[in-house]
């Protein structure tokens, strides 16, 4: 029996791993939950984009069901499907007593039972025709192998275009941060080049006055025989401005 219930959990972790969902998926150690029925504990928690959950069982007692697929048909196998058919059925209701989707954050309002290969499935149907409705009724999704592939497949999708979204958002965030960075940047440059520019203003203003009352001074000295070590040098003024780097009108880099 203690292999047959582990049977069950792997093939689910199993079924995860395929659907590329393990990521997303709580097992068995991860939740638990006391419930009016004793302590419940789902063997997976299946986590949904938006903070939704599924939660998930796969103890369904699964004896009499693989010992009727052994069976030929007769009254014996009929016997075994029944049995299987009425141990499915009392698992579904004690899963629906539990009420996971009321102490399970995000649980929507059904439970999986999750039974390990499609034949378990038909074999349980094929002892009570009515065991699938039934198990609906109270909210219980019974799901094989296959179906619960697409179910995670599907789950899947969804978190693939979650990623997407908040891919869109963080560089979205980034370039708003950026264009943040760069219009700071371009003001300390703007302020840079209005020192630049003051700066060449002043030194201008200064050669402008060392050519209009410095110079012709030693020039006359020159003339009355005052010689130096050194020749002077005749300056430039500097004519280049520097160009505001936000592309605006700067009085004082650009003056009309």
């Amino acid at each position: 029996p203690e292999v047959r219930g582990r049977w069950g959990e792997l093939t689910l972790r199993r079924v995860a791993e395929l659907a590329g969902m393990s990521a997303h998926c709580d097992f068995a150690e991860q939740a638990s939950f006391d419930t009016d029925e004793g302590r419940g504990r789902p063997d997976m928690v299946v986590r949904l984009p938006g903070g939704r959950t599924i939660v998930v069982d796969a103890k369904a007692p699964l004896g009499d069901g693989l010992e009727a697929l052994e069976m030929e048909a007769g009254s014996r196998r009929t016997t075994a499907l029944g049995q299987h058919a009425r141990l499915v059925r009392r698992h579904v209701e004690t899963l629906a007593a539990r009420s996971y989707a009321s102490l399970v954050p995000g649980a929507p309002a059904f439970v999986v039972l999750f039974l390990p290969s499609d034949a378990l499935l038909a074999a349980a149907v094929e002892g009570d025709r009515s065991l699938v409705e039934s198990a609906l009724q109270r909210r219980v999704v019974l799901a094989t192998p296959a179906t619960f592939f697409a179910l995670l497949a599907g789950v899947a999708q969804s978190w693939g275009q979650e990623r997407l979204s908040q891919g869109a958002e963080r560089v979205a965030a980034l370039g708003q941060e950026l264009s943040d960075r760069l219009a700071g940047f371009t003001d300390h440059l703007a302020r840079l080049g209005s020192a630049v520019a003051k700066t060449v203003e002043l030194y201008n203003a200064a050669l402008g006055s060392f050519d209009a009352r410095v110079l012709p001074h030693a020039r006359r000295l020159r003339e009355a025989g005052a010689q130096g070590r050194k020749e002077l040098v005749v300056l430039a003024p500097v004519e280049e401005r520097p160009r505001d780097p936000r592309g605006e009108p700067n009085e004082a880099i650009d003056p009309p």
